[in-house]
Formats: structure tokens, sequence, C-alpha cells
């Protein structure tokens, strides 16, 4: 939640388009990516950690992102 928070306060800082600010807010919102477990399986090395965090960051990304999805379309 801070990451897209501080994303959206930068974007306004340099005067992006609301176009362009919603495109940049949304990425930084996405829950973090997979490949590290993917590229952890080739050297053996896939801590229980990795698997469980990707799990918690894509559940709760579910929530936060329709948040702010809401709330960006309520900027004008």
């Amino acid at each position: 939640m801070i990451q897209p928070a501080l994303c959206l306060a930068v974007a306004f800082l340099l005067g992006l388009p609301l176009e362009q600010t919603r495109y940049v807010f949304l990425l930084s919102a996405l829950p973090c990516g997979f490949f590290g477990i993917l590229f952890g399986e080739n050297f053996k090395a896939i801590p229980d950690v990795a698997s469980s965090s990707l799990i918690a960051s894509t559940l709760f990304g579910i929530i936060t992102l329709a948040g702010w999805i809401i709330l960006l379309s309520h900027l004008h």
C-alpha cells in the first residue's frame, strides 16, 4: 500500500498528465512477481518463505488493487 501511495505522490510532484499517472500508479500497485521462485528452482534454492510471500502478496493485492482502482476513478 505504501509503494503505490509514494508513486502517486511522485507523479503529482512531477506533474504527469492524469492518464500517465494512472498507468504508472497501477503498475506500482501490482503484486510482486514470481520470477525469483522460477530462477531459484534452477539452483534448487526455493525457500518456503518465497512461496508463502507470493501467495500472501497476490491475495492482499487483489483487495488493495481494487481499492486503488476505485480511488483513481475519482481523480480528475
